[in-house]
């Protein structure tokens, strides 16, 4: 009559391993590092750090790639800590800014961040 224990399954996912994210956090971190010293240049100047850095990786993962060790740290980077740099971005604006755009600029700005958040909420899902 005694039956074995079952295993019980939970819905939540494994636990977040920083062992495993740690060398793609590495290497956007030096990225992120890179990007702050280029911003330095008087004709990169204009360009934020965020920027440059989104710009870097794109030139890594075109030309060199990236080894699968580092795909981990990458994915948490791009779902986590990315969007909160562009949170942090976007909180640079003050509002005369936004009014000195002019209502072209204003929707623009408008229509992004509206699909910006939108198209992101498949990420979290």
């Amino acid at each position: 009559m005694d039956n074995p224990p079952t295993q019980i399954t939970t819905p939540f996912p494994k636990p977040f391993q920083l062992k495993v994210v740690i060398p793609g956090l590495l290497l956007t971190s030096g990225l992120a590092l890179f990007a702050t010293s280029l911003k330095k240049i008087p004709s990169l100047s204009f360009l934020s750090a965020l920027i440059l850095a989104i710009l870097l990786g794109i030139v890594v993962k075109n030309t060199i790639g990236t080894p699968k060790i580092f795909q981990p740290g990458i994915t948490f980077t791009l779902k986590r800590i990315l969007r909160l740099a562009i949170i942090l971005l976007g909180l640079q604006l003050s509002l005369p800014q936004v009014i000195a755009v002019g209502p072209i600029g204003l929707g623009i700005v408008i229509v992004t961040l509206v699909s910006t958040f939108f198209g992101s909420i498949p990420l979290f899902i």
